[in-house]
């Protein structure tokens, strides 16, 4: 994978920030980023007028050389994202299949086999669930959504103004 480019964030104000704006939308640049990658280069290279008039692309190879770079670059940088999202998505799975687990084995009551009338009575909210085992909300309510649509080991029933889980066995 190759290495992550430094970035360099720039604080700006409002007028500042559109005049650069107009430029990309004009044509003038292809991205915000060309724009300044390219005025920091001519101001280092000594290219800028004396009165900073706005400078004048170059032409030909050159023209075409930058915007081939720019590209390359966009692409680079979107499969870094995209690596990174799905080693994000592969983490979050695996630590949902292990929390899913531990709720079928553990925190999911199981109602009296004689009691199939009220078995509302007997199941545990998500945030019961989540206080005891120290997890937060958002996490068990999607691994107990990943339970029932893995499995019919555990139901959701809507009870007194709430929902509660129970596990069938």
């Amino acid at each position: 994978m190759p290495s992550e480019k430094p970035r360099i964030a720039l604080v700006v104000n409002e007028q500042r920030k559109e005049k650069w704006e107009d430029a990309v939308l004009s044509g003038e640049y292809e991205s915000l980023a060309e724009l300044i990658r390219t005025s920091v280069f001519r101001e280092l290279e000594g290219l800028h007028s004396q009165n900073r008039q706005a400078p004048q692309r170059d032409t030909g190879a050159s023209e075409e050389l930058m915007s081939a770079l720019n590209e390359l670059e966009e692409n680079v940088s979107d499969i870094q994202t995209t690596v990174t999202h799905m080693d994000n998505q592969q983490s979050t799975e695996g630590e949902l299949y292990d929390l899913s687990k531990i709720l079928l084995q553990y925190a999911i009551p199981v109602p009296p086999a004689d009691r199939t009338r009220y078995y509302a009575e007997y199941g545990i909210t998500a945030d019961e669930i989540a206080s005891s085992i120290g997890a937060d909300l958002e996490t068990v309510e999607d691994a107990l959504d990943n339970i029932i649509n893995m499995t019919s080991r555990v139901e959701r029933l809507h009870s007194n103004e709430k929902t509660v889980y129970i596990k069938r066995e």
